[in-house]
């Protein structure tokens, strides 16, 4: 019965380095009732569970990101108003060729 403990935690540990692999250190999506934020270390394409959308960003720049929300996609730049895209206001908080940060409110 000890060898199952002990296989367990390396278990663990072995799919948490898989998980960790799947995406960039600051890639991920939080989201509250009506606000999503979506950080990326470069282009890739997210879901926003809660509303069952599909985001991607794409075509990082110095000052605008390619966003990409269902069918629908429009170039956002940073410290512009926001743009409407697929019922969402979206706006470039952080943009840089390798780093992204875009909030979507509903």
């Amino acid at each position: 019965m000890p060898r199952p403990l002990r296989i367990l935690p390396a278990a663990a540990a072995a799919l948490a380095l898989g998980l960790a692999g799947c995406g960039g250190s600051g890639d991920g999506v939080s989201c509250d009732d009506v606000v999503c934020t979506v950080q990326s270390d470069g282009p890739g394409t997210y879901t926003l569970d809660q509303q069952r959308t599909e985001v991607e960003v794409s075509d990082l720049t110095d000052d605008a990101v390619r966003v990409r929300v269902n069918s629908e996609e429009q170039t956002v730049r940073r410290g512009a108003d926001p743009a409407r895209i697929r019922g969402y206001l979206v706006a470039a908080e952080e943009t840089s060729p390798d780093r992204v940060k875009i909030r979507l409110e509903r």
